[in-house]
């Protein structure tokens, strides 16, 4: 048997250990391969870093003269930072590994029975844990299988120089980092020295490495070129039998260790299995993240959720995130979203869309009760005050209050009330088209007789400052004409309004569309834009606005004329209330329940402006009517003529300041 055989038989009397890291599972692997595999413990004080002036090596580097040179390319240190080639040492992966086989070393060279005669010798030197770092490092172990050529080097007396050779180094063991093993193997590859990873890797990797014939993997034995047939069978010094399979590999054996943190032992690495030929591992031993017993599924994604599409991780085929399919979409595919139509809402899972729900104002909602009940309450008024008059239709207050015009304005009182139960019913054609016409027809036939009243009051007494002739058109007849011209623009409008744009309903599906889809709703509603509203009512605002300018005109008429002061409290009022209803209406357009809250504003106002109305013009007549009728008589008649002189004397009448500051009358010099 030679020295190398012998060497490779003992070498498998050694059970040493080397151990790697998989997550938190640490696998320690017992080998029965040869001598330049053993890793364990301590290099000892006998083993001395060398000088690089003095021994001619590279820094980062250990020299172990011997008979035979074993290489080692360990990773002492981290990989620098900032440009540096070497940072912080590293225990566990670089020193203890080094010691290993230092170790191993001087258990062989210590044993009479291994290699005697032969030393066994070894230069290990540092890779930094940088494939390009460990690639000049390893150059060492070439330089003496290069040939130079010396043969046109002389000293000075002549003499050919003597070159002292480095070591001859047989096999390499190394790198801990499949980088570096790879980007070393290459360049080894095209010399005679054997190299050996320690590392395991996966099968990308693998194919490479044995792509070159002077890669063998961690648990085999490196046999040399010249060997003699081993006696059968071997026993190792642990007893058990040294064996080699068809491919000359001794088999490995590992040990499996999990990093543990438990309440009752301190966190470290614990035993949970063995590989001999065969995975055995203990499950109950094992420790899962959140302190789960059951084994977590081992895959990259889960499959996704309905509703949720995969968004591939960009060089991983098969890893995907999970997003869903928010605000309105569904789920199209396995990969896609895509937006519900306008009209439709996605499913609770978001695999589909359904029907969004269609609303309309409902007469049980309290956004309908409180108009509803206002309105109901002024068509009962009306109602009385119509009645009254009718009964009481030549008694001398119904006459003096103008029965024609007060007919035609309770007529549009009584529509403006109307007006509310209309824009609360349930929309359709026709609901939509009595909309039309009696939103602003009501408004229209109450303002215009108003403006009526108040012009031919204006009138008389304009004309009584410069002639005792009575001026054109104050008649019932001459009133009532113009007052249905007045009506007759507005009803002008709104069957134009009729031919362009049919009456119809629509259906917003925008109005109630919020961030979460489950409370999205389609309103059921007339085709009648917030623009259009206006329009509507804006022939009734210009008879609104002109009816308070003549009102503060004649507000200097005297107390016979009744009706003057009452329908000017009635038009500053009214005023009041629209100046209101503008900022109320267009400041809720961003509401969720906009609808809701503008059709009632519009009716409360439109109720609140008829009550007005009615309640200053006609309840106090109502009242006296009813309640004194010893009041409802005829008085002296007056002519034009003296009523408008008893007018001129009132106007002539004017006041000055004293220097006291006191007011005094002064006389009416007319008289």
């Amino acid at each position: 048997m030679t020295s190398s055989a012998a060497a490779l038989f003992l070498a498998h009397h050694y059970h040493l250990h080397n151990s790697f890291r998989i997550g938190h599972l640490q696998i320690q692997v017992t080998l029965l391969p040869c001598v330049l595999l053993l890793l364990c413990t301590v290099i000892g004080q006998r083993v001395g870093l060398v000088s690089a002036s003095h021994q001619h090596v590279q820094p980062h580097s250990i020299k172990i003269s011997g008979d035979i040179t074993l290489g080692g390319l360990f990773p002492i240190h981290a990989r620098g930072p900032h440009g540096l080639p070497c940072g912080e040492l590293k225990k566990e992966k670089g020193i203890h590994r080094m010691e290993a086989m230092m170790y191993a070393l001087d258990q062989i060279n210590s044993d009479p029975y291994l290699l005697p005669n032969i030393t066994l010798g070894a230069r290990i030197l540092d890779t930094c844990s940088r494939d390009t770092y460990a690639l000049e490092q390893s150059l060492t172990f070439v330089q003496a299988l290069i040939q130079k050529d010396t043969s046109d080097i002389r000293c000075s007396n002549g003499e050919p120089p003597l070159i002292r050779k480095p070591e001859r180094v047989v096999g390499v063991i190394g790198a801990s980092a499949s980088s570096v093993s790879i980007m070393v193997a290459n360049i080894l590859r095209l010399f005679e020295p054997l190299f050996v990873s320690r590392h395991l890797c996966l099968a990308p990797m693998a194919s490479v490495w044995s792509s070159s014939p002077l890669f063998v993997p961690h648990h085999l034995c490196l046999v040399p070129i010249t060997f003699l047939c081993l006696p059968s069978p071997l026993l190792g010094s642990a007893g058990t039998n040294v064996l080699f399979n068809e491919n000359g590999d001794a088999p490995g054996r590992y040990d499996i260790f999990q990093f543990q943190m438990t309440n009752h032992s301190h966190p470290g690495y614990h035993v949970i299995g063995q590989w001999t030929n065969n995975l055995r591992l203990d499950l109950e031993e094992m420790q899962w993240s959140g302190g789960q017993k059951s084994i977590p599924d081992s895959v990259c994604s889960f499959s996704c959720k309905p509703g949720e599409r995969k968004k591939m991780v960009k060089g991983v085929p098969c890893c995907w995130h999970c997003e869903l399919c928010d605000g309105y979409q569904f789920q199209l595919d396995e990969f896609n979203c895509e937006m519900c139509p306008s009209d439709m809402r996605p499913t609770l899972n978001r695999t589909a869309c359904r029907p969004t729900p269609i609303i309309k104002l409902e007469w049980n909602s309290p956004w309908a009760l409180v108009p509803t009940t206002i309105a109901m309450l002024g068509i009962l008024a009306t109602s009385a005050v119509v009645i009254t008059f009718i009964r009481f239709n030549d008694t001398p207050i119904v006459r003096a209050s103008g029965r024609e015009l007060s007919y035609v304005l309770l007529t549009g009182i009584f529509l403006i009330y109307l007006i509310t139960f209309l824009m609360m019913a349930e929309p359709g054609v026709v609901i939509c088209a009595f909309r039309r016409l009696l939103l602003g027809l009501g408004m229209a036939i109450t303002y215009s007789a108003m403006l009526t009243k108040t012009n031919r009051i204006y009138r008389i007494f304009e004309q009584g400052k410069r002639s005792v002739t009575p001026p054109k058109f104050i008649s019932p007849t001459s009133q009532l004409a113009i007052t249905f011209i007045l009506i007759s623009v507005q009803v002008l409008g709104v069957f134009v309004w009729f031919a362009v744009v049919p009456p119809h309903t629509i259906i917003d599906y925008d109005e109630l569309r919020p961030p979460n889809p489950d409370l999205a709703r389609g309103i059921l509603k007339c085709d009648m834009s917030d623009l259009s509203l206006i329009c509507c009512l804006s022939y009734s605002i210009v008879l609104m606005v002109t009816c308070t300018v003549y009102a503060v005109k004649s507000r200097g008429v005297p107390e016979t004329f009744n009706e003057a002061k009452p329908i000017g409290f009635t038009m500053y009022t009214t005023c009041i209330i629209w100046l209101a209803f503008v900022p109320i209406f267009f400041g809720t357009a961003q509401s969720t329940e906009k609808m809701f809250i503008q059709t009632t504003t519009l009716t409360v106002s439109m109720s609140l402006s008829a009550s007005v109305s009615l309640g200053m013009l006609y309840m106090l007549k109502v009242y006296v009517i009813i309640f004194h009728p010893e009041q409802n008589v005829q008085k002296r008649k007056r002519s034009f003529k003296a009523m408008v002189q008893g007018t001129t004397r009132m106007s002539q009448k004017s006041f000055s300041e004293k220097q006291n500051g006191e007011m005094k009358i002064e006389p009416d010099r007319s008289q």
